[in-house]
């Protein structure tokens, strides 16, 4: 998971019951939506089961050595 995916995953998760109008960029919504970390339910963007165990194990980028 990219800095960028964590970060609207992580928005998205804490902002739960207000997401009507909440806005991912295509382009991570995308991204999130293939590796089945979100999906549609009611009308709103809900993070999946996958989506919330990867929240709860990234550690951030790896920094280069």
């Amino acid at each position: 998971m990219t800095p960028e995916q964590f970060r609207w995953l992580k928005e998205l998760r804490t902002q739960a019951s207000s997401l009507v109008g909440f806005d991912i960029p295509q382009p991570v919504r995308g991204q999130l939506e293939a590796l089945n970390y979100i999906e549609q339910r009611a009308g709103k963007t809900a993070v999946t089961r996958p989506g919330v165990n990867a929240l709860g194990a990234y550690v951030g980028p790896m920094s280069a050595r």
